[in-house]
C-alpha cells in the first residue's frame, strides 16, 4: 500500500473511498487480505471547468471507481491462489506436498462452480489394497513414497485434462479430472474407458529393493454432476465405489451407478 507522501492526506477527512480535491480525483480500495489500491488523477481547474467538462470528469470518476474495484478483485485472487500454492499452507498435505481433503475441497468446488452445462468430471479415489498391512511393514519413509508414486502416476496419465489432485483424510489419493465433450454421451464412454485405462497402468506398480513385491491398487469413481453435485457427495459416491472395488485381489475399480446398478469392474 506505498503511496507518495505529498499525496497521503488527500483521503483525510472523508470515508476512505473517494476523495475530490482542487487538483485530484482519487479512490481508495482496501481488500480483505490486506491489499490498498490508490487511483489518481489530475482535475481541471473548476474555474476553467464547462458543463460537458464537468460531465466528462465525472464519469472518470466512475471509471476510476470501477477500475479500483476490478484491480483490488485481481489482486485478492492472486493471494488467494498463492495462499493454495504456499507449501505451508493450510490446504496443503505436509506429507506430499499436494493439496489436503481441505484444499481439494476448495479447488473441486471452484472447478465446479466454473463449470458449463452440460460437463462431465470424473471423481477418482485411489487406493493401495490392505494399506493397513502394508504400513505395518514398511517404513513411513516407504510409505510415503508409495504415496508420491501414486501421485504422480495420476499427474502422468491425466496430464492431457484439467485436473486437481490431493490426499484425503483416509489416506487415499483423490483425481478431479474433466472428461466435458461436446457429446456427452461420448463423454461418459470416454470417462469409463479412460478409469479403465488408468486401473491397467498400475500392472508393474512395485516396491522392494528388486521391484519384488506387487501392490494392488482400488480405484472408486463417481461422475459429476450425475452422482453428486458437491464435494462431500462425491466424497461418499466414490468412497461407496471404492469399498466395492476393494472387495478384489486384484487392480480393480468401480463406478457409482444410480440405486442398486453397481457392478465391480476388474483388471
Amino acid at each position: 500500500s506505498a503511496m507518495p507522501a505529498k499525496y497521503e492526506n488527500i483521503f483525510d477527512g472523508t470515508d476512505g473511498d473517494c476523495a475530490v480535491t482542487k487538483q485530484y480525483i482519487g479512490t481508495l480500495l482496501e481488500t480483505e487480505c490486506g491489499w490498498k489500491t490508490y487511483t489518481l488523477i489530475k482535475s481541471m481547474s473548476l474555474v476553467k471547468i464547462s458543463p460537458i467538462t464537468a460531465i466528462t470528469s465525472f464519469s472518470m470518476a466512475l471509471i476510476l471507481i470501477v477500475f479500483s474495484v476490478f484491480t483490488g478483485i485481481l489482486s485478492c485472487g492472486r493471494y488467494v491462489a498463492s495462499d493454495i500454492a504456499d507449501p505451508n499452507s493450510e490446504f496443503i498435505d505436509p506429507m506430499t506436498g499436494a493439496l489436503n481433503e481441505y484444499g481439494l475441497d476448495e479447488k473441486i468446488s471452484e472447478m465446479m462452480e466454473t463449470s458449463l452445462v452440460g460437463s462431465t468430471y470424473a471423481f477418482i479415489l485411489l487406493g493401495i489394497k490392505d494399506s493397513e498391512q502394508i504400513k505395518n511393514t514398511v517404513s513411513l519413509r516407504c510409505w510415503n513414497s508409495i504415496r508420491m508414486d501414486l501421485i504422480h502416476a495420476a499427474e502422468e496419465y491425466f496430464s492431457k485434462k484439467r485436473i486437481s489432485i490431493g490426499r484425503t483424510s483416509d489416506d487415499n489419493i483423490a483425481i478431479f479430472a474433466d472428461y466435458s465433450e461436446f457429446d456427452i454421451f461420448k463423454a461418459h464412454e470416454s470417462l469409463i474407458s479412460g478409469c479403465e485405462g488408468f486401473c491397467r497402468s498400475f500392472e508393474n506398480f512395485t516396491i522392494g529393493s528388486e521391484n519384488d513385491m506387487k501392490l494392488h491398487i482400488s480405484i472408486g469413481v463417481c461422475i459429476y454432476p450425475d452422482h453428486a453435485e458437491d464435494f462431500d457427495g462425491l466424497i461418499e459416491k466414490a468412497g461407496e465405489a471404492l469399498k466395492e472395488a476393494e472387495k478384489s485381489d486384484d487392480d480393480s475399480f468401480e463406478i457409482s451407478k444410480p440405486a442398486d446398478k453397481k457392478e465391480a469392474v476388474k483388471k
